[in-house]
């Protein structure tokens, strides 16, 4: 017993360090599996080449993992409890449409666009997507799949 609680309180400490979306390299794309411990998830997407993942940030109920274009464009997924919902708040975040749990932007005083969706409790968003990101970031979060596991 006192292995077991060692080795799973060694886990908790190393899981921060390491990458935690499993990318599987194809043609044009990478096939990203993201799993959400914290309410048993895993969102699975496909990221066409030329995004750049960041770090995870941690933060004590989960984590935030980002992936970047060089224009400047940005995928976010959130995952944990504790967040705010919607996540893209403040005068700068112009809503154009909500549909469900998916909203639609712009961003003031520029010609910039963002998204937000809700996943079963995952937050997928972009923001700072010209016209032409818009396209490929759309194509992209309506392509997501979240598989809730199975008890």
């Amino acid at each position: 017993m006192k292995k077991a609680l060692l080795a799973f309180l060694l886990v908790l400490m190393l899981l921060p360090t390491l990458s935690y979306a499993q990318a599987i390299k194809e043609e044009r794309s990478y096939k990203i599996e993201l799993p959400c411990l914290y309410i048993k998830d895993t969102l699975r997407f496909n990221l066409p080449k030329g995004f750049k993942k960041k770090n995870v940030f941690w933060y004590g109920e989960g984590f935030i993992q980002s992936y970047n274009l060089e224009s400047g464009a940005e995928l976010r997924i959130i995952c944990g409890g504790l967040h705010a919902i919607p996540a893209l708040t403040g005068k700068q975040y112009i809503v154009t449409s909500i549909n469900g749990k998916k909203k639609r932007g712009t961003i003031r005083k520029s010609n910039l666009f963002w998204r937000e969706e809700d996943f079963l409790g995952i937050i997928v968003l972009y923001i700072n997507a010209s016209e032409e990101d818009k396209n490929v970031l759309d194509k992209i979060v309506d392509g997501i799949s979240a598989q809730v596991e199975k008890k």
